[in-house]
């Protein structure tokens, strides 16, 4: 069963990169499905641009969601 569930998540995921991704591709600010992106990518754009409000003395605000 695991092999199975294995092999349809890989053709999912395929099918996802090479037809859905194509047609309509992500905003630039998108992490996932990314070549190069990563968690500490979008961390690392985050922490930027929290120095930067703090630089011009703005107040940055963030707001998080987390579903499980």
């Amino acid at each position: 069963m695991s092999f199975l569930l294995k092999t349809l998540e890989r053709l999912v995921d395929r099918f996802i990169r090479d037809d859905t991704l194509i047609k309509y591709p992500l905003n630039e600010n998108k992490h996932a499905y990314m070549g190069g992106k990563s968690t500490d990518t979008a961390l690392h754009v985050l922490e930027e641009k929290i120095e930067k409000a703090l630089w011009y003395k703005e107040h940055p605000l963030g707001v998080f969601l987390y579903i499980e």
